[in-house]
């Protein structure tokens, strides 16, 4: 049995956020590969299947993982755009399942959140997206004559893009040498609008030199990790400096593919 479940574009606000009005939230301490999040949406589904009567049940909750690492100053939270209703039975059951492998990650806890904000993380960020307050303009770095930055590109100064900027920045350690290509294409590419939409902007601005960055990684995440000062570009869009990333991108993308630049040496 399918259901619909709402979409992450139905819970952002004008101003940018992303507000779930009742949510469940699976807390771990640990990263979540995407291996786990799809088992973790398979085990949703037949949860709600074995508790088919509670479909009509207007009182539903979108699940969000909430991952809280030692090494991040703040939680990575993923809406899996899943919703369950809210019974005593059906959470118990849920979390039954979550903690049966013996191998493997597993929920420290579940809660219950109403009108949760779970993009931007922090919450002292400066919300209003389409304009450059003063504050921001006083912490980009020297070097950047903001009288030079096209008015299409002034959303790359505000605090709510650099701020998903850093988390996005901080996103890119799940990717290792061991990453999955598709897992990598999925989440930066496929999803880069829904789990990034100020990232995506930048790269709608940007020709989408983004998207081809995070398209290369995917196509050799081994190289990509040894190679890593791709994402120099990231850390550049943290600052608010839309020409550097944008320099970084191009580098990357024009740097030849190991075998090929190894090629011919032996002749």
């Amino acid at each position: 049995m399918t259901y619909s479940c709402p979409t992450i574009s139905d819970f952002q606000t004008d101003d940018g956020r992303v507000i779930v009005e009742r949510a469940i939230a699976l807390r771990y301490d640990e990263y979540l590969s995407m291996e786990y999040i799809e088992w973790l949406q398979k085990v949703v589904d037949e949860v709600r299947n074995e508790f088919s009567y509670l479909r009509k049940v207007s009182e539903q909750r979108s699940i969000v993982i909430e991952q809280r690492l030692s090494d991040l100053t703040h939680s990575i939270k993923i809406y899996i755009q899943k919703e369950v209703a809210d019974n005593i039975g059906l959470i118990d059951r849920l979390m039954e399942r979550l903690r049966e492998p013996f191998y493997g990650p597993k929920p420290v806890e579940l809660t219950r959140r109403h009108n949760w904000q779970i993009f931007p993380s922090t919450k002292t960020a400066d919300l209003k997206i389409e304009k450059t307050s003063g504050q921001d303009k006083k912490s980009v770095r020297r070097g950047i004559d903001l009288s030079k930055v096209p008015a299409e590109f002034e959303f790359i100064l505000t605090s709510a893009f650099k701020d998903q900027a850093k988390e996005f920045n901080k996103s890119l350690d799940l990717i290792n040498s061991s990453s999955r290509p598709d897992w990598v294409q999925n989440y930066y590419v496929e999803l880069l609008h829904d789990r990034w939409s100020h990232i995506a902007r930048a790269d709608i601005a940007m020709d989408g030199v983004i998207s081809k960055v995070m398209a290369k990684v995917a196509d050799d995440p081994r190289h990509a990790q040894s190679e890593n000062w791709w994402r120099g570009f990231a850390i550049s869009l943290s600052k608010g400096d839309g020409l550097a990333a944008y320099e970084t991108c191009q580098r990357f993308l024009e740097m030849r593919p190991q075998a090929d630049a190894t090629a011919g040496l032996d002749g």
